[in-house]
């Protein structure tokens, strides 16, 4: 380990093309670091110490302008803290959201309007909308015959979690536009039937999409997201757990820089 704690893994160039994003690690006093990542051509470019924006700044400005002017494309989930720190140090940048994390908030929104509506069941009821939550979830098209039998009993039982389910059916059709200006228009409309249909549970939707329009409507088009960057992060966490964890940052950044 003392021949370890010799290396010296020099900063990479950066690619056209980043992801960036956070994990749990509780090194060197911080308790979580960043994932610095090529989402094209699937390698961590560096683990940073934290999360801190200021840090983050002065990590990226040690790069000279026409390297930062290089990168064309930040993928990020739906943290206002990336996002403000991409839009300063990557001007000619476009920041594509996540299309996992934004799918993700509008099924738990589903999940959690089934959730509470279940409650008001009796129990044989109540168990049979639990086991059938996987027919909510599931795109329309993806359904068999007996599946939409099944569906609409479950949607006859509530005109509120019938909204809900249109209102995910509906989001799906933003990326099925061909060009972004149509998607943000698809957005623009979605987000005023959410308004019109005033299902609790997807009021969070609404506020959070409306400030992250433009990276939504930036998905269209693209084939990148962040799965690269969160299956890496998930190897971290098998690492850290066979090692017993890392307290020592610059030994946690070359174990992982080491598998690549």
């Amino acid at each position: 380990i003392r021949w370890f704690d010799n290396i010296n893994y020099p900063k990479a160039e950066l690619p056209s093309c980043i992801a960036i994003d956070e994990f749990k690690g509780n090194a060197g006093s911080e308790k979580f670091q960043c994932n610095l990542s090529n989402p094209v051509e699937h390698k961590i470019i560096d683990i940073l110490p934290n999360r801190d924006s200021e840090d983050l700044c002065k990590y990226f400005l040690e790069y000279p302008y026409e390297k930062r002017a290089k990168v064309k494309k930040v993928v990020m989930d739906l943290s206002t803290l990336f996002r403000s720190v991409a839009k300063k140090i990557f001007p000619e940048a476009k920041i594509i959201a996540d299309k996992f994390h934004v799918i993700r908030i509008v099924t738990n929104s589903l999940e959690n309007t089934r959730k509470r509506i279940q409650k008001e069941f009796h129990d044989a009821k109540r168990k049979w909308f639990k086991r059938s939550r996987r027919l909510l979830l599931k795109q329309e098209y993806k359904l068999t015959d007996d599946d939409k039998i099944e569906l609409n009993r479950m949607l006859n039982s509530s005109p509120e979690l019938e909204k809900a389910w249109l209102l995910k059916e509906k989001f799906y059709e933003i990326f099925r536009k061909e060009t972004r200006t149509e998607a943000k228009r698809e957005l623009r409309d979605w987000l005023l039937l959410a308004n019109q249909l005033s299902v609790p549970e997807f009021q969070h939707c609404i506020t959070t999409f409306t400030n992250w329009s433009t990276e939504i409507a930036n998905i269209v088009g693209e084939n990148i997201s962040n799965g690269f960057i969160e299956g890496s992060n998930n190897k971290i966490k098998v690492l850290k757990r066979i090692s017993f964890g890392f307290q020592n940052f610059r030994r946690l950044r070359n174990r992982i820089l080491s598998l690549e």
